[in-house]
């Protein structure tokens, strides 16, 4: 309980999930057009992780109080969508209840990304819910945007690639993914990965998947700034030739490590190491003293005397809410 289950049965089988496409597709949609232009937030969760959200939601509800509604949340249970329906949230794409016996969370990951980018023609930015907004990354995002094709944070993993690289490696718990053909190329690539890849080998998540696919491709870096680049030359399907811009944010401001309760005044991320289960989570949040809902969050959050979600955000968090853990 607690565990989202990360197991990789490979992707999930084709004629599964072309029964829900069209729905996710018009869900992605109409949560487009509600939010307005721009890049497309999107987190997984079930219901054990929904206080880890709702600790996302307090934290963005602190910069403006409008971030929790464009939010977009694909839920992995029954249990998370009828939870959002109570609060008021914003609608999940919640029809992928059965998704943990056909297939793993990090296929499914990558099958959702690819159908945003490629079929819905979104710029998504994977966010993990534990990946603290202190600040809106969107504004400086869409402008690393016009020339970038993936933007996202550092990570040491997979080792063997940062290594061998002499370099961080894409970080897909923050990650940025461009609509442009290059980006749906690679990730097409990595559903090939995916499906060719003994669902046995250790540690197989996304994040392993990209960075190896770009590893494949012959990714060449540049460290000499504080940010890292990188470029991929690409033959796309007609015989195009394109190449794939990557850049690695600063660690300073879009941060990913261990978390001791400091920070810099400029941060936007905080995205602390912790066990991959909610309770840790929210406990490594309190102790970096990022975790601004109060004791009785969920109760407030359920209050059918405040109608307005964004205004249920505000009821459930810490009063005043300073740079501490929870009351």
């Amino acid at each position: 309980r607690g565990k989202i289950p990360l197991h990789n049965k490979g992707l999930p089988p084709k004629d599964w999930y072309e029964s829900r496409r069209p729905g996710l597709i018009a869900w992605a949609r109409q949560r487009h057009s509600s939010n307005g232009p721009g890049i497309f937030p999107l987190v997984f969760s079930n219901v054990h992780y929904l206080p880890v959200v709702a600790a996302q939601w307090a934290a963005m509800s602190r910069i403006d109080a409008i971030l929790p509604l464009q939010l977009n949340i694909v839920c992995l249970d029954n249990a998370s969508a009828l939870r959002l329906e109570r609060f008021n949230a914003p609608p999940c794409y919640g029809n992928m209840t059965t998704w943990h016996e056909v297939s793993g969370l990090w296929a499914l990951r990558i099958v959702v990304l690819h159908t945003l980018v490629g079929d819905v023609g979104l710029n998504v930015l994977m966010t993990d819910s534990d990946a603290i907004w202190l600040q809106d990354p969107r504004p400086p995002l869409s402008a690393f945007l016009e020339t970038h094709d993936i933007v996202a944070q550092r990570g040491s993993f997979p080792l063997d690639l940062s290594q061998k690289w002499e370099a961080d490696t894409i970080c897909m718990g923050f990650a940025l993914f461009s609509n442009r053909s290059q980006t749906v190329d690679v990730l097409a690539r990595l559903l090939v990965k995916f499906s060719v890849t003994d669902p046995s080998f250790p540690r197989f998540d996304d994040q392993w998947g990209i960075n190896h696919v770009l590893d494949d491709a012959g990714v060449v870096w540049d460290t000499a700034d504080a940010t890292q680049t990188g470029d991929v030359d690409l033959l796309l399907d007609g015989g195009q030739a394109a190449t794939l811009k990557v850049l690695l944010l600063g660690m300073s401001t879009y941060y990913r490590g261990k978390c001791d309760g400091s920070m810099n005044d400029d941060a936007v991320i905080l995205h602390c190491n912790s066990e991959k289960h909610h309770t840790a989570k929210l406990a490594t949040l309190s102790s970096a003293g990022v975790l601004f809902l109060a004791k009785t969050w969920e109760r407030r959050l359920s209050n059918a005397s405040i109608p307005a979600f964004t205004d249920r955000v505000r009821a459930a968090l810490v009063p005043d809410a300073p740079f501490r853990g929870i009351r």
